[in-house]
């Protein structure tokens, strides 16, 4: 998507408040904090979505399962109807999910 911007991984980061080291971890396969990736979805040139986002990513790795399919168009969904929820959700995963990479760091 950045490349198809016509951005480097500097410009594109500083459009979010981020480094060019992070865009590069990003497109290393380290998936962005939530919030970004729905400000990266808002502002893209074409109408994406997070989910899209998302699974763009999963296509590179492997597909999403059934599950994962049903959790991102609830997702949507909410983002639509109840906006300050969705965001309070991601709000939540992306502080467990550093807590978890805290306890993580502290194991080793």
């Amino acid at each position: 998507m950045r490349a198809g911007l016509g951005l480097t991984q500097e410009e594109f980061g500083r459009r979010f408040g981020y480094s060019q080291d992070a865009v590069a971890k990003w497109e290393g396969g380290q998936v962005p904090h939530a919030l970004v990736l729905r400000e990266i979805a808002a502002t893209a040139a074409r109408p994406t979505t997070v989910d899209w986002l998302v699974a763009a990513r999963a296509k590179d790795s492997e597909a999403l399962t059934p599950d994962e399919r049903f959790l991102l168009k609830c997702f949507r969904d909410l983002d639509k109807r109840r906006p300050e929820l969705a965001r309070d959700l991601l709000s939540l995963f992306s502080d467990l999910a550093e807590e978890r990479k805290s306890r993580r760091y502290q194991k080793r």
